[in-house]
């Protein structure tokens, strides 16, 4: 199996002041699925999106601004690479996928930490596993964000990591499903937990019978 399909991702907080409120988990699927079946909308979306920098800072459609470490260029780039993609399946809702979502999110969001390990468990598919699942699952995460679009934005953009993985994550044409929670972060005012897998729950494939 591909290391893109085993590594999990971690999208670096933002500098921004902490958050009172946070994105809706099915308004953060519904943005992510939008860029999966219509790319090239989607990049010029990211072009009108890049003139909200003000020099390294970006702002939200609220107003809030968030420290970037690459400006609009970093906008721009992802622009360019998501306009040459083409349509790929959208993301089924899974609830495996989201029960080890929420469970991390809560945990960290109580704790205050980021990264991929927390109470919960030490990685997405050890979580998935609690709730019935398997290993087979690949996470990103997002913090400090107020909405579902700005959510996907940061991601997609992927300001300040290197070889922008988080991004092809999210646009893999093999992850067929997703869980998703959003809440509340004692440190960077809200999280968002993206899991995804080529199967339901992240079970391995069963072999048809012969």
């Amino acid at each position: 199996m591909p290391a893109l399909k085993l590594a999990g991702a971690l999208l670096l907080a933002t500098l921004a002041p902490p958050a009172t409120r946070w994105p809706d988990d099915r308004d953060v699927l519904d943005a992510l699925n939008s860029v999966r079946a219509d790319p090239i909308s989607y990049a010029d979306w990211l072009l009108r999106a890049a003139q909200s920098y003000q020099g390294v800072y970006y702002r939200e459609r609220d107003g809030t601004e968030h420290a970037t470490f690459e400006g609009a260029a970093a906008a721009e780039a992802a622009a360019t690479a998501i306009g040459s993609m083409r349509p790929m399946p959208l993301l089924t809702p899974d609830p495996i996928l989201a029960a080890a979502a929420r469970d991390h999110g809560i945990a960290q969001g109580a704790a205050g930490s980021i990264g991929h390990a927390s109470a919960a468990g030490p990685s997405p598919g050890a979580r998935a596993r609690q709730h019935g699942g398997d290993i087979y699952v690949v996470e990103a995460i997002s913090y400090g964000m107020h909405g579902a679009d700005d959510v996907v934005r940061q991601l997609m953009v992927d300001d300040g990591v290197p070889g922008r993985g988080h991004r092809k994550l999210l646009m893999a044409s093999f992850y067929r499903y997703a869980g998703i929670w959003c809440g509340s972060h004692t440190t960077r005012g809200s999280v968002c937990v993206i899991n995804l897998a080529e199967t339901p729950g992240g079970k391995p494939e069963v072999p048809p019978e012969r």
